[in-house]
């Protein structure tokens, strides 16, 4: 457990494929909970409350851990946790456009949705092709060879 926690909120280490896929379960789940218990929580207590007030605090919570997973897997292949800059900077942005937009016409929630589908297209795309390789067989520059996390 101690290894899930650390890949999922420190961007410093490597994550083979199966710490990585554990990470992105335990994230999940997490995310679920929270944003769950925030909804229900804020909607009780402000009956109109906006539905992005209670899901921004965990979409951000989210986007910090998905990096730091992405990051410790591309350190795993010998590569920068810089390049998940790209894709994480999109899910971001992509989150901070629709909180500041306000009120949606039909034809702007078209368009918004269209830009969802392709932001968290190219952000799935990245995390799952990540599970294609094989990390360093031995040390890299980014530390020891993580220990076998399934079998």
């Amino acid at each position: 457990m101690r290894q899930v926690l650390a890949i999922v909120f420190t961007p410093f280490g490597r994550a083979d494929r199966g710490l990585y896929l554990i990470g992105y379960g335990f994230l999940t789940v997490i995310s679920a909970v929270l944003t769950l218990a925030l909804q229900l929580v804020v909607g009780g207590l402000f009956k109109h409350a906006p539905i992005a007030m209670t899901w921004f605090a965990p979409a951000l919570l989210y986007v910090w851990c998905a990096y730091c997973l992405i990051a410790n897997r591309l350190h795993d292949l010998g590569q920068s946790g810089a390049w998940a800059l790209g894709p994480i900077a999109l899910a971001l942005l992509y989150s901070v456009a629709t909180v500041a937009g306000g009120p949606l016409t039909p034809g702007a929630l078209i368009y918004l949705m269209i830009a969802a589908a392709v932001v968290f297209s190219v952000y799935g795309v990245f995390a799952l092709v990540l599970l294609l390789f094989a990390g360093d067989p031995g040390p890299n520059k980014f530390g020891a060879r993580p220990a076998p996390s399934l079998g």
